[in-house]
C-alpha cells in the first residue's frame, strides 16, 4: 500500500512533538530536582548554622556571667564551668562543648594596674580641723568645712586639687550639697546661724548667698529633696537647744516643724524612700542613745525612740539596703536599722575607737566607718556586718568620711593634721575594658572537618 506524503508528515510532526512535551517535562522534573536539592541543603545549612551560632552564644553569655560573678561554678547547666581567672593583659581561652556544637571563648582585659580597696590615692591640704565632708556631683567637688578657721575648702573631686577657701562662719562644722539650687550650706556650731554659699564652678564660687538663724549649736545639716516642693528644704540638728530647724531652701525662711522631744540631736539623714510621700527625717540623740524618726513634711515624731548603742554620732541612710546605719562612739559599735520598720537589725563591731562617721558603698554593698580613736577606716559587709572586709589607717584624728562612685573611692577628713585622704574601695582596673570573643561551630571541639560551619559573636565592655 502506497502511503502519503502527508500522511508521512503528520507522523513526524508527532514524533517531533512527543519529543518537545519529554524535553520540556524532563527540564521542569530536572528544575524540580534543583530547587528540592538547594532547599534540603540550604535546610541542613540553616540547621548547622543554627547549632553555630547557639554554641557561639551560650559561650559569650557564661564567659560574661563568669566575669561578673567571680567563683561562680555554674552557668546555664553546662558542665566543667571552672573558667578564668581572667588575668588583665593576658588573654584567656577555651573550648565549650554546647550539644552537639562547640564554642571558642576568648577573654581579653584591659586597663591600668587593678587597685585593691584601701589603697590611699592621695592626701590634700584643707584647713584646720576639718569637719565633715559633702560631695557635689554637680560641680565634680569635695566641699571640707574647716572648724577652727571657719572656712570651706572646696576640692576637685577628680585630681583632689584645691579649687578655693571660702569664709563659712564661726565654728563650721557639718555641711550639705543642694543640687535643686546648686549650692552648699554649713553650720556654724559655735554661732546660732547656718550659711548657704554658691556651689557652682568659677568666679562665683563660693560666694555668699545667705546666713540664717537657727537654734543654739547647731550640729549636723541635710538637704531634704521632698519637702517644700519644688524648691527642698534644710533641715539642721540644734545640739543645745535639744531641736531640729526647717528652713526652705530657696530662700533660707523658717517652715513650721512639730514639737519634737530630742536629746542633744548630733546628726541627721534623710529618707526618700520610707513613709512615702513625705519622706522620713533621721535624728541621733547623743545623750539618750536613741534615733528618732520625723516626718519630713510637719516634724512630728514616728513611733518611739530607737535604741542604739552609747553616744550616736556618724547617721547615714542606706537605700540599697533599705536600712539606716549609725556609729556609737563610746561603744565602738554600729548599728543598723531596719528603715522601713524602724526595728533594729544587730548592732556590730565597727573595727576600730570612736567610730565618728559612716559612709555606704555602693560599688562593694559595704560600709565604712571612721575610727576617730584609732585613726583608721574599717569597711564592713552590708549584709553581714558582722564581716570586716578590711581596716586601712588614715590620718590622724579622722572625722569624716563620703563614698565618690565616680572614682571608686571614700574620702576621709583628718581632724587633728589638717588633711584629707582619698582612698580606693577597690576597683579592677581603672578605665579599663573587658572584650569577649565566641567562635561557635556546628560540630565537636577538635573537629578537623574543612567544611564546618562557624559563626561569630563578639562584645566590648
Amino acid at each position: 500500500m502506497k502511503i502519503s506524503n502527508k500522511t508521512k508528515r503528520e507522523k513526524g510532526s508527532a514524533l517531533l512533538i512527543a519529543i518537545l512535551m519529554s524535553t520540556v517535562v524532563l527540564a521542569v522534573g530536572f528544575g524540580v530536582y534543583q530547587r528540592t536539592y538547594k532547599e534540603i541543603l540550604f535546610s541542613s545549612l540553616w540547621r548547622q548554622t543554627q547549632i553555630a551560632f547557639s554554641a557561639a552564644d551560650a559561650g559569650l553569655e557564661c564567659a560574661i556571667y563568669r566575669d561578673l560573678h567571680a567563683g561562680s561554678q555554674t552557668c546555664f547547666g553546662l558542665p566543667n564551668f571552672a573558667w578564668g581567672p581572667f588575668v588583665l593583659g593576658t588573654p584567656w581561652t577555651t573550648n565549650l562543648s554546647v550539644g552537639t556544637g562547640c564554642a571558642n571563648i576568648k577573654v581579653t582585659k584591659t586597663g591600668a594596674t587593678p587597685v585593691a580597696a584601701g589603697t590611699v590615692i592621695g592626701t590634700y591640704t584643707v584647713g584646720n580641723t576639718p569637719q565633715g565632708l559633702v560631695l557635689d556631683t554637680t560641680n565634680k567637688a569635695v566641699w571640707v568645712p574647716n572648724f577652727t578657721d571657719g572656712t570651706v575648702t572646696k576640692l576637685d573631686s577628680s585630681t583632689g586639687a584645691t579649687i578655693g577657701t571660702y569664709s563659712a562662719g564661726v565654728g563650721a562644722w557639718s555641711i550639705a550639697y543642694d543640687p535643686i539650687h546648686n549650692s552648699i550650706w554649713v553650720t556654724n556650731n559655735t554661732a546660732t546661724t547656718v550659711t548657704e554659699l554658691n556651689a557652682a564652678n568659677g568666679a562665683s564660687s563660693g560666694n555668699l548667698m545667705g546666713t540664717y538663724t537657727v537654734g543654739s549649736v547647731p550640729r549636723g545639716v541635710v538637704f531634704d529633696s521632698i519637702s517644700n516642693s519644688p524648691n527642698g528644704a534644710i533641715w539642721v540638728a540644734n545640739g543645745g537647744s535639744n531641736t531640729v530647724s526647717k528652713l526652705a531652701a530657696n530662700t533660707g525662711a523658717s517652715l513650721p516643724t512639730a514639737l519634737s522631744f530630742l536629746s542633744s540631736p548630733r546628726n541627721l539623714a534623710f529618707d526618700s524612700v520610707n513613709n512615702s510621700p513625705s519622706g522620713i527625717v533621721w535624728v541621733n540623740n547623743s545623750s539618750t542613745a536613741s534615733v528618732n524618726r520625723l516626718n519630713a513634711s510637719t516634724g512630728a515624731t514616728i513611733g518611739l525612740p530607737i535604741s542604739v548603742g552609747s553616744s550616736p554620732r556618724g547617721i547615714i541612710f542606706d537605700a540599697v539596703n533599705n536600712a539606716v546605719w549609725v556609729t556609737n562612739v563610746n561603744s565602738s559599735t554600729i548599728t543598723k536599722i531596719n528603715a522601713a520598720t524602724g526595728v533594729v537589725i544587730g548592732t556590730y563591731p565597727a573595727g576600730g575607737a570612736s567610730p565618728f562617721a559612716v559612709a555606704y558603698d555602693s560599688i562593694n554593698n559595704a560600709v565604712w566607718v571612721v575610727n576617730n580613736g584609732s585613726n583608721s577606716v574599717t569597711e564592713l559587709d552590708a549584709t553581714n556586718p558582722n564581716t570586716i572586709l578590711g581596716t586601712f589607717a588614715v590620718g590622724q584624728g579622722p572625722w569624716g568620711i563620703i563614698f565618690d562612685a565616680a572614682s571608686s573611692a571614700v574620702w576621709v577628713s583628718n581632724g587633728n593634721a589638717g588633711t584629707v585622704t582619698k582612698m580606693s574601695v577597690g576597683v579592677t582596673g581603672s578605665g579599663g575594658s573587658t572584650t569577649i570573643e565566641a567562635r561557635g561551630y556546628n560540630d565537636a571541639c577538635g573537629s578537623t572537618n574543612p567544611r564546618r560551619v562557624e559563626r561569630g559573636l563578639r562584645i566590648t565592655y
